[in-house]
């Protein structure tokens, strides 16, 4: 692949568990939500669901618990919700804690397809845009992943505590491709909230898949091509204006290339 400046976006290590992705063709979308509460010598009810485009839960407790031999009143309040589709995602939590105690919520939306690029002749490289907003007021990181095939995924990771509403771009890296030949591609979405000791946590990520920049084999912009998809989705095709900006971002790196398989 081919690194670009970190101008748009910030990637950041992160233990995000993908799926080895399979070499034939396959598309899915995938949700997953859960949610679990606890007072020093309570355990409270959690929720998890999981499906296609979307899953949600939700677990509330109001009545008295135990802290420190003490009763004492307490209600909480916990919900996860995970939409996707092909290009699209979306993932909130929120936790309400009165007194405050443990959590961790969790919502993850993932879209899994498979691309195929005709119109040129032997490889090329593309990139992928992603465009979207983001609040994460907790103590853990949300973060966007990117994957191509089974290589190394890429993380946009927001760890700042007292993020509302932010704008975001994530410029994927340059991957190689060969015309005619399907590759697959994995984007996830993973909004989290967790707390110990506290009383309220939050996190919404929105992205949507809105750019899509391909190089000939001489790193020369290249707009001849067609898109099919094994979901019948279709993606995203640029117009010349778009690349101006590619174009700025190509000339920080030069000939930096690495590859990856």
């Amino acid at each position: 692949m081919r690194l670009l400046s970190s101008k748009l976006c910030r990637f950041t290590p992160s233990f995000v568990l993908f799926l080895a992705l399979p070499a034939v063709t396959s598309a899915n979308l995938m949700t997953t939500v859960s949610a679990t509460e606890s007072y020093p010598s309570t355990p409270l009810p959690g929720c998890s669901n999981s499906g296609t485009s979307s899953a949600a839960c939700s677990a509330s407790f109001t009545g008295t618990v135990v802290i420190g031999g003490v009763p004492t009143p307490a209600n909480t309040s916990l919900s996860a919700q995970a939409n996707s589709a092909y290009g699209s995602l979306f993932a909130t939590v929120t936790a309400h804690m009165n007194p405050v105690g443990q959590f961790n919520v969790h919502a993850d939306a993932t879209f899994l397809d498979t691309l195929t690029l005709m119109g040129g002749v032997g490889n090329g490289e593309i990139s992928f845009g992603f465009d979207g907003t983001v609040t994460n007021i907790t103590d853990i990181a949300s973060t966007v992943t990117f994957q191509k095939d089974a290589g190394t995924p890429q993380v946009l990771s927001f760890g700042n505590t007292n993020i509302l509403d932010k704008p975001f771009q994530f410029q994927t890296a340059f991957y190689s491709f060969s015309y005619g030949v399907p590759f697959t591609i994995q984007t996830s979405a993973d909004a989290r909230t967790v707390g110990n000791g506290d009383g309220f946590g939050t996190s919404t990520l929105d992205a949507e898949l809105d750019k899509i920049f391909v190089l000939d084999q001489n790193g020369s912009p290249f707009f001849g091509y067609s898109i099919t998809s094994q979901s019948g989705t279709a993606y995203p095709l640029p117009e010349p204006s778009s690349f101006d900006l590619l174009g700025t971002l190509a000339a920080l790196v030069g000939g930096l290339r690495l590859k990856l398989r």
